[in-house]
């Protein structure tokens, strides 16, 4: 379940890259490094053509460029709108709310996001409240043998120490 939902956050994660570069107006805000800084707002000749799309067009904030992977290495986003949904009949979500992914190379040429961290409050159908909080955080990558079956990858998690605390913390 774990994998089929990290597939799923990282192909959204994909769709919402390929719109970037047309939802935001981009200016240059300096060099951190190997990474090149830009601010953000939202395009106003861009129409979104998903609620996702909607929503993260309505942010404004910075994001990092990895020049030498020529990647998406951080973004740092607070909602400068609110996003109305059935003409806010449906919902509405209130600006302020704030989005930010970091995302790492755990091997040459694979990335992947190591931190997901959403805040957003707003109201559904007039009455319900919305209150999406989210931090996730993915670290400890290693890599294992082409031919590593499901025993084994559960004898190692099992041996991980910070799994078992985990898991024992979970159970209490």
């Amino acid at each position: 379940k774990q994998r089929r939902n990290a597939k799923q956050d990282g192909r959204k994660a994909q769709e919402m890259l390929q719109l970037i570069k047309d939802a935001f107006l981009f200016h240059f805000d300096g060099q951190d490094g190997r990474f090149v800084r830009l601010k953000f707002e939202p395009n106003p000749n861009f129409n979104p053509p998903t609620r996702e799309a909607r929503v993260l067009h309505a942010m404004a904030g910075v994001m990092l460029v990895d020049t030498k992977e020529n990647r998406l290495a951080a973004l740092h986003g607070r909602m400068v709108d609110n996003v109305d949904f059935g003409f806010g009949l449906l919902g509405r979500l209130y600006k302020g709310g704030t989005f930010a992914m970091k995302r790492a190379e755990i091997a040459p040429g694979h990335w992947e996001i190591t931190l997901l961290d959403v805040h957003l409050n707003g109201k559904a159908l007039l009455f319900k409240t919305i209150n999406e909080q989210q931090h996730e955080v993915r670290s400890n990558f290693k890599e294992v043998p082409d031919n590593f079956n499901a025993r084994q990858a559960a004898e190692l998690v099992n041996r991980n120490t910070e799994w078992a605390d985990l898991r024992a913390a979970r159970a209490q």
